[in-house]
């Protein structure tokens, strides 16, 4: 799996990053700000950061002038769902809310909807959930959820301790156990789960639990085609 995921291009990485995230700009226009307004409710935390930062650097060599370097600016990519949490900012501020009013806002509500995702009262999980706000306002979870959201959060780590759990307990053997419990775990795995980058998937968890469970699928799933009785194929 690591050669797959390794042989990667420039051009490959950018192509994730431009159809999956938006730049400053792109999310400031969508979201009717100026991308000042957009820093200043990042810095004040009332909206999650960009995931990921790029930055180009061209080496170009010649036998008059050597070995020359050419760096492009700093691009931050920033996951679409930042719109959503701009607009709900936006709102706050219209209804005459400071920014700090308007972040404490917005950690009391993503605390509150991972207490309802955890299925236990905030005071049981408080050190959980800050640890999950952290992780919120670091860009994690634009990286690492298809929709941006503590409730998402949750039912992936759910999903991927699942995984795991499995792998460890069987793992490549295909027992019926196995098949089932991989198969419903990795769906639930999917339904939140970015893809992840080319760059970056071998350090995701798609690359360190699913694309193994995928792979034991698929070969469970071959089995039983070529072991189905001549003319029958697997139901």
């Amino acid at each position: 799996m690591r050669d797959e995921y390794t042989k990667h291009s420039v051009g490959d990485v950018l192509t994730y990053l431009r159809q999956n995230y938006m730049t400053a700009e792109e999310v400031a226009s969508r979201a009717g700000i100026a991308v000042d307004r957009l820093n200043e409710l990042v810095q004040a935390q009332c909206v999650p950061p960009h995931s990921h930062s790029a930055q180009l650097c061209l080496t170009t060599e010649t036998s008059i002038s050597g070995q020359k370097e050419t760096v492009d600016s700093e691009v931050r990519y920033y996951h679409p769902d930042t719109v959503r949490y701009i607009r709900v900012a936006e709102r706050f501020s219209l209804s005459g809310h400071s920014l700090a009013e308007i972040s404490a806002l917005t950690k009391e509500r993503f605390l509150r909807e991972a207490a309802q995702a955890l299925g236990q009262p905030l005071v049981e999980i408080e050190k959980l959930a800050e640890e999950g706000w952290e992780e919120f306002m670091s860009g994690t979870y634009g990286v690492c959820l298809k929709r941006v959201s503590a409730q998402s959060m949750v039912k992936k780590q759910h999903a991927v301790h699942r995984l795991q759990k499995l792998l460890d307990q069987h793992g490549s053997k295909a027992t019926p156990e196995l098949i089932d419990g991989l198969r419903s775990a990795l769906q639930d795995y999917n339904e939140v789960a970015a893809a992840f980058g080319p760059h970056e998937i071998l350090d995701s968890s798609r690359g360190k639990f699913a694309k193994k469970a995928e792979k034991i699928l698929s070969k469970a799933l071959s089995d039983t085609e070529v072991n189905a009785p001549q003319g029958q194929g697997a139901l």
